[in-house]
């Protein structure tokens, strides 16, 4: 299977799969809101936080070795290829055939079930922390 994505008339890639595994295009808008921020947490600047974001992200998974799957990612440097309004993007579903190599493509982490466990309880803890980081008055 193969993707290529155009974005505004010129290929950004052709990101493929071949056997096992996933491959995603994603377009993602995002707009924060400003109440929600606490320099604590997000780093950088309200204004930087609290700006729209639209993007592509153009990755998948490559498992066709059974516990060595193998995140893929075709955007340059990881980070999602941003996008303004206006832009054109163009997604055309291609058969079996030659792809670009990935920008990045990293092994995953063999996830034990204890370890998912352990990670949702840790994930509770620092959620139930942030969300008293509030200063008490004295």
């Amino acid at each position: 299977m193969r993707f290529e994505i155009l974005v505004n008339g010129e290929r950004h890639c052709i990101a493929g799969q071949e056997g096992y595994g996933v491959l995603s295009a994603i377009l993602t808008w995002c707009l924060k809101n400003p109440a929600n921020y606490s320099p604590l947490r997000s780093g950088g600047s309200l204004t930087e936080w609290s700006a729209p974001q639209l993007a592509l992200h153009v990755g998948g998974l490559d498992s066709n070795v059974a516990a060595k799957s193998r995140d893929l990612d075709w955007n340059k440097g990881g980070l999602p290829l941003t996008l303004r309004v206006g832009d054109e993007v163009r997604i055309r579903i291609l058969a079996d055939g030659p792809f670009d190599t990935p920008a990045s493509g990293a092994a995953r982490a063999a996830q034990q079930p204890w370890l998912q466990a352990d990670s949702r309880t840790a994930i509770a803890a620092i959620t139930a922390i942030a969300t008293t980081d509030t200063p008490s008055a004295a």
